[in-house]
């Protein structure tokens, strides 16, 4: 999609309405009370980018149509960065970050996984389990959002950070068959920052909570308020089910609790 050929006002027009409909609709209606919705609704009003970085947020969503998910109209990876981008807004608002932080944050949550255009649909939108050669294609996307963001003249490095860090564990695992989920790879003494922690939490519960329709397995397939939670709470401390490595932060989790508490759980019940 060439950024000259493209309105980039109907893309951020679109990219509204989407927060809309994601900030009035189940299950996160339940989870936002009035103000955080107008928080949110101003918040977008303000979001810029430039024309090419629009361009590839169209792009994807167009890609994610284009391949119809059972048969319908579903927008899986777009959906899931107007997610990102609301629920980092929201716990950057509400851990006190500063104002640009906040705006950073939230540019890094609704552009994460941009970098996914370049990548092959038959893999994007693969229905079963990846192969590891395929698996290997889909963890460059980090890498290429940082890529196309820089390539389009993007200079905050907040949304940058965020593109490129947030499959990256707090505390990546040593044992060579777990480590492979923390990507890209980078040195020990390497130190995630505040905003792309929050995207990488976010990125998490929206997958979680809205599922994945495209793909089998119901475990990924069918959305469920209390997976989130539990793997949420599972990989944000070191214990028998996830010794080595932390993948969120601990500091983090109560923040986004707040909302998902807000939602009655699969048996129907709050906690």
């Amino acid at each position: 999609m060439d950024p000259k050929e493209f309105d980039s006002e109907n893309a951020k027009e679109t990219f509204r309405k989407h927060i809309d409909s994601y900030i009035y609709n189940y299950p996160f209606d339940l989870a936002l009370f009035p103000e955080d919705k107008i928080f949110i609704k101003d918040l977008v009003k303000s979001l810029y980018f430039k024309p090419g970085v629009w361009a590839k947020i169209e792009q994807l969503r167009r890609k994610d149509i284009e391949q119809k998910v059972n048969g319908v109209d579903y927008p899986v990876n777009y959906n899931n960065m107007i997610g990102t981008c609301v629920l980092s807004a929201l716990v950057a608002r509400d851990k006190r970050l500063s104002d640009k932080i906040i705006y950073g944050t939230s540019r890094g949550g609704g552009t994460h996984d941009i970098g996914k255009t370049g990548i092959s649909d038959l893999v994007v939108h693969k229905e079963g389990t990846y192969t590891p050669q395929e698996r290997l294609a889909m963890q460059m996307h980090s890498l290429l959002t940082l890529k196309m963001l820089e390539e389009e003249g993007e200079d905050d490095y907040i949304t940058k950070e965020c593109g490129y860090g947030h499959h990256i564990w707090i505390k990546p695992p040593k044992d060579p068959l777990a480590k492979i989920k923390s990507y890209p790879d980078v040195s020990e003494d390497f130190v995630l920052s505040v905003p792309a922690r929050i995207v990488c939490i976010a990125d998490t519960i929206d997958s979680i909570v809205k599922g994945r329709p495209h793909r089998k397995s119901n475990e990924y397939r069918v959305g469920s308020v209390s997976r989130a939670k539990s793997e949420i709470y599972r990989e944000s401390r070191i214990w028998e089910q996830n010794p080595d490595g932390i993948h969120f932060d601990p500091d983090l989790v109560p923040y986004f609790m707040k909302y998902l508490n807000r939602i009655p759980t699969d048996d129907g019940n709050h906690q």
